[in-house]
């Protein structure tokens, strides 16, 4: 008696294989092996990795541009409403740097 897993197509082949797919992301400082990693992983039968995606690197600029903004506002503000001294203190780019 046949069965349905005794017939396999091309097709039928392809979805098992991607069923079986898992994802995983690496995430690291710069510098910290990630890249050495990679290509190791790479090396291992069956494991493929994309590359890096550097998507911090996407997340940060527009962070330290809204902080940046930010800061001329308040310094606006500061300047307009409370004469040169503001209610608010701004955001120091030490702060900011240590977190991007």
């Amino acid at each position: 008696m046949l069965t349905y897993s005794t017939i396999e197509t091309p097709i039928q082949q392809h979805w098992a294989e991607q069923q079986t797919m898992r994802l995983f992301v690496i995430v690291g400082a710069q510098k910290s092996g990630t890249t050495w990693l990679q290509r190791s992983l790479n090396s291992v039968d069956g494991v493929h990795c994309l590359g890096e995606g550097h998507f911090i690197d996407r997340l940060v600029a527009p962070i330290a541009d809204t902080i940046r903004h930010h800061n001329n506002i308040m310094g606006l503000v500061a300047e307009r409403l409370y004469e040169g001294e503001g209610f608010y203190p701004p955001i120091p780019d030490a702060e900011f740097s240590s977190v991007a």
